[in-house]
C-alpha cells in the first residue's frame, strides 16, 4: 500500500510517495520537488499573486499525475505559512480540489513543528536534548527535544521569503 505526502510550502512544493506500512527504513518509491514560490510578494498583501496561484495549481496537477501513475492509496497534503497567511487560501484550496481531488489541510505552526520532530527524532543520539531549527520560506520553527519527546516548540512567522 502506497501513501503520498505533499508539503505545500511558501517557496517549494514537495511530493513523497512511500510504502505506508513499511518497517524502518521507509521505502521511498518516488519524490519530486517543484520551486513554486507560492508566497512570492504575498505576505504584505495577504493574497496569492495570480502567477503564483497558477504555478501552485500546475505543480499539484503534476503531482496528481504521478500519484495516479503509482496507484497511491492514501494522499495527505499539508500547507504551511503561505496558506496560513493568505486571505484567499480557501480559493486556492477549492481550485486544487476541483482540478485534482487533492484535499489540502492548512496546519498550524505547532503542528508543523510536531511533524518536523517526528521526521528527525530517530536521528537524535541517546537521550541528549537538542535544538532543531527549521527555517522555511514563510516561518521558522524551533524545537527543543530528545529522542523521546518534545520539551518545547514554537513557530514564528519569519522565513526567508519574508526577510527579502
Amino acid at each position: 500500500m502506497l501513501c503520498a505526502i505533499i508539503d505545500i510550502g511558501t517557496n517549494t512544493f514537495h511530493l513523497l510517495i512511500a510504502s505506508q506500512f513499511a518497517i524502518e527504513p521507509i521505502e521511498i518509491v518516488y519524490k519530486e520537488t517543484i520551486p513554486v514560490k507560492l508566497g512570492e510578494d504575498s505576505f504584505p498583501k495577504g493574497k496569492i499573486k495570480p502567477a503564483a496561484f497558477v504555478r501552485g495549481l500546475k505543480a499539484l496537477e503534476r503531482f496528481k499525475e504521478n500519484i495516479d501513475k503509482y496507484d497511491v492509496n492514501v494522499i495527505k497534503a499539508v500547507a504551511t505559512e503561505s496558506l496560513r497567511k493568505a486571505g484567499d487560501a480557501k480559493v486556492f484550496i477549492d481550485e486544487v480540489y476541483k482540478n485534482t481531488g487533492i484535499r489540502i489541510e492548512v496546519i498550524s505552526g505547532h503542528e508543523e513543528a510536531d511533524l518536523i520532530y517526528f521526521g528527525i527524532k530517530l536521528l537524535i543520539p541517546n537521550d541528549d536534548n537538542v535544538l532543531v531549527m527549521d527555517i522555511g520560506g514563510g516561518s521558522t520553527e524551533f524545537i527543543i527535544a530528545n529522542n523521546k519527546n518534545v520539551l518545547w516548540k514554537d513557530s514564528f512567522p519569519l522565513g526567508s521569503t519574508i526577510l527579502k
